[in-house]
């Protein structure tokens, strides 16, 4: 969904009536909101035309730019690249998480810091460590006989022998093929991006948060 506005075209030095996205998420709060644009510029740079727009979040009340591609065909700004300040938010889990891998909750948080920054190629291989570090510690808890040797473990390996839970067997195993596409030279799935990757590891999380549920009400209730 789109809104009308006015923006300033500092190609020509005129006004001109352009459409910017209605809906959004605000880069300070993180809240989604309804975008409130300010003022906004049409510019040109190395050949592609850009549209700049000073927004207030109907939230937090704070002012943050958004930088656009901008489609003369359509009048409309139609790819938001940037936003700044891009503020970083701490991420909180389940205390059940947080027992069991505290390294994983701090590896995750730096790397959505750095996502937050712009770190984007950074931000990927970040985000993989922290999956190893949650399957991993999640194993070991299950397996404290063999923890050095699942330390040592290749990722794959691990899930295919420890893992016997079918819903966190199936993510983990997808996250650890978009969590490998960040850290190699060559990229498989070329279609998935970070988004992709968090989207399963959250689903690993809920997974595992639910397996830990149940078999603590096996031990106060057996079947």
């Amino acid at each position: 969904m789109f809104s009308e506005t006015i923006a300033y075209n500092l190609i020509d030095n005129s006004g001109e009536k352009i459409l910017l996205p209605f809906d959004g998420e605000c880069p300070i709060c993180k809240r989604a909101i309804s975008i409130h644009c300010l003022h906004a510029v049409l510019y040109e740079k190395e050949y592609n035309n850009f549209c700049a727009a000073l927004c207030r979040c109907p939230g937090c009340k704070e002012i943050y730019l958004n930088k656009y591609l901008y489609d003369e065909r359509f009048n409309s700004a139609n790819a938001l690249i940037s936003s700044e300040p891009n503020r970083f938010v701490e991420k909180f889990f389940d205390e059940k998480i947080n027992d069991i891998s505290p390294s994983f909750v701090k590896i995750y948080n730096q790397a959505l810091n750095a996502e937050a920054i712009g770190l984007d190629q950074i931000a990927g291989i970040g985000y993989r460590k922290a999956l190893e570090f949650l399957i991993k510690d999640f194993i070991i808890s299950e397996n404290s006989d063999n923890a050095e040797a699942i330390k040592k473990m290749p990722l794959s390996k691990c899930i295919n022998e420890y893992i016997d839970d079918p819903r966190i067997r199936k993510t983990a195993i997808k996250s650890a093929w978009l969590g490998n596409d960040e850290a190699h030279y060559f990229k498989v799935y070329i279609d998935k991006d970070v988004q992709d990757l968090k989207k399963l590891i959250e689903a690993t999380i809920a997974f595992i948060v639910i397996y830990i549920i149940e078999k603590e009400s096996d031990e106060i209730m057996p079947s």
